[in-house]
């Protein structure tokens, strides 16, 4: 999905304020489980549609497509027909209708739903995302519940209830039924990352995780005998982790209130630490699941939990990664009312020297264009502003070290799909060394691919460690969207001992042969007129400015005075500039500006 960045803090205070509220598929299997969403929420005061945060306001019923009796195909290829903005042919009493997403105001559709006997509503938005849902003229007549959902999830819905009946719950389950344990993604703890170099994790002293998760009664009953399992498999199917924790007592759900437990590192009840005296390459599995002695879950799908994390020679990452090792995003996102929009992955290890980074891998859609001759910046950093932890009030962003501002051009459209950015030569990295590894983007309609299917939430809480990075506009933000929002980056990783240095034959004085060999400083950043640039040389230097075209806009020379200098750039266009710095004795440094 593509979201902005108002919308994301909307939407999840109200999703995991009150968790139990889902949209679910509930038959046949090929459709169960929760899906993305938004809903029509009354408190906005444009619509009458019930409230799911109310415990027990739900409905469940089949869905159908509905049919208004227009001909022709939209702009996606979807019937005009089914994006019910005339008076519905078919009827729908009793069904939940599916409707596309298009021309006419989300209201209107649902109205036209609702005076054809349905009991509910599901928008299908028209592009890979869910969005907030204005009631226009009509909301305010809408009285049945109203949800949207992404267009992969809508499509599988359509499909399925082609052929036969497909069954779909919607709204709040706590209180509907006797028995009801649940476990929830954001009460979770998994492994550290989910793309783990072997390089680094060779054994328990170098790789290891807390274990962990919270149990929820969401039942109209007592649970008087609730446990939970924790176990890890590895790439054999070999158990390799098994503990159980239990039993507990949870009370039935009263009212909006929801009993729960957790066992957690912090908490009365927790789990061992999780490690292996070596680890094998493939993938791992974290498994949670609870149970309340004999009696039979009313609502089991979310009694069970799993999370894998994979071992490999290729990739470090912290989204989920697919059979081919390639990180997956699942969301799209920028941040709103912004122009520059840089997404990072943060990564710090004791044992990092063991690694050399060759490139980083991403996914970025564009929700207007074609991505043909679109360009990316590439940015590394080293994050030396000194801090413990994300408490710490000295995390800032005072202190970044650029190591290499590159770009990468999109040859092919290759919408949502993971491409290759390689860097020009190997970046060598240092044991417990922060560094951020970014893409950037100067289009508002672009959108950086992030996962929201594996949360970090515990974790962050817990080891209080940056995860994903984002700057707006040269405002940085160290927990960027949230730590269930998490970056799609992966950084492609080699044995330092296996990285070939070409050998220069040129015989032309290269400097010691680094991106940035000259240590500079510089601020402030973004300006609107001057920069000063502070860097450990003195002398005559050359600079030469270039645009994200890589078009030189100025070149000559600056003069370093007891190592600082300054540059007037009030006479550029706002946006981005990549700044070369080389001394005569070929030291060089390469950063990059943002104008505004």
């Amino acid at each position: 999905m593509k979201k902005i960045l108002l919308l994301i803090t909307i939407l999840s205070t109200a999703y995991w304020a009150s968790a139990q509220i889902i949209v679910s598929g509930i038959s046949p299997a090929s459709i169960e489980g929760n899906y993305d969403f938004t809903w029509a929420d009354p408190g906005g005061g444009d619509w009458s549609c019930p409230d799911f945060n109310i415990p027990g306001v739900f409905v469940q019923a089949e869905v159908m497509l509905v049919d208004d009796g227009s001909t022709g195909t939209n702009p996606q290829g979807n019937p005009i027909s089914a994006e019910g903005c005339l008076p519905l042919i078919n009827n729908l009493t009793g069904k939940i209708a599916l409707i596309y997403r298009n021309t006419c105001e989300f209201g209107a559709k649902a109205l036209n739903a609702q005076n054809a006997g349905a009991v509910g509503v599901i928008i299908i938005n028209r592009d890979p995302e869910v969005i907030g849902m204005g009631g226009g003229a009509e909301g305010v007549n809408v009285s049945i519940p109203t949800v949207m959902l992404q267009i992969a999830d809508g499509q599988s819905l359509i499909n399925e209830a082609a052929n036969g009946p497909t069954v779909v719950f919607m709204g709040n389950r706590a209180g509907i039924y006797d028995n009801d344990l649940n476990l929830r993604p954001s009460t979770r703890l998994v492994a550290k990352s989910a793309g783990i170099p072997m390089l680094i994790a060779q054994d328990d002293t170098e790789f290891s995780f807390e274990v962990g998760a919270k149990i929820f009664n969401l039942g109209q009953s007592n649970a008087d005998s609730v446990y939970l399992r924790a176990t890890i498999t590895d790439p054999s199917s070999a158990l390799v982790y098994d503990e159980l924790a239990g039993p507990f007592a949870l009370l039935s759900v009263t009212g909006s209130a929801i009993d729960s437990v957790s066992v957690h590192p912090d908490s009365a009840s927790s789990f061992p630490l999780f490690s292996q005296p070596s680890y094998s390459a493939g993938a791992y599995t974290l498994t949670y699941e609870t149970y309340n002695g004999s009696f039979t879950d009313d609502f089991a799908s979310d009694n069970m939990i799993s999370s894998n994390f994979v071992f490999n020679d290729e990739i470090f990452t912290y989204a989920p990664v697919d059979a081919e090792t390639m990180p997956e995003p699942s969301d799209f996102y920028r941040a709103s009312e912004t122009v520059a929009f840089t997404s990072c992955l943060h990564f710090q290890d004791p044992n990092a020297a063991r690694l050399a980074v060759e490139g980083i891998t991403f996914a970025a859609t564009n929700n207007t264009f074609p991505l043909v001759d679109e360009l990316v910046g590439i940015e590394v950093y080293e994050w030396n502003d000194e801090f413990v932890d994300l408490s710490d009030p000295n995390v800032t962003f005072d202190a970044l070290n650029p190591i290499l501002i590159s770009s990468y051009t999109y040859s092919e459209d290759l919408q949502s799909e993971n491409v290759y950015s390689e860097f020009e030569t190997p970046i060598f990295l240092e044991n417990d060394v922060r560094y951020l590894f970014c893409t950037q983007t100067f289009n508002e309609n672009m959108f950086f691919g992030f996962n929201t299917k594996l949360e970090y939430l515990q974790n962050q809480d817990l080891y209080l460690q940056p995860i994903s990075v984002i700057s707006t506009d040269g405002t940085w933000n160290s927990v960027a969207f949230g730590a269930d929002v998490t970056t799609a980056i992966a950084m492609n990783v080699i044995d330092t001992a296996e990285v070939v240095i070409p050998v220069d034959t040129t015989g032309e004085p290269q400097g010691i042969g680094s991106t940035n060999s000259l240590n500079t400083f510089v601020y402030p950043n973004p300006t609107q007129d001057i920069v000063n640039i502070n860097a450990d040389a003195s002398g005559i230097a050359d600079l030469t400015i270039s645009d994200l075209t890589g078009k030189t806009v100025r070149q000559g020379q600056i003069t370093l005075n007891n190592g600082k200098s300054t540059v007037n750039v009030s006479d550029l266009e706002n946006g981005l500039y990549i700044f070369n710095i080389r001394l005569e004795s070929g030291e060089t440094s390469k950063f990059n500006i943002i104008k505004q």
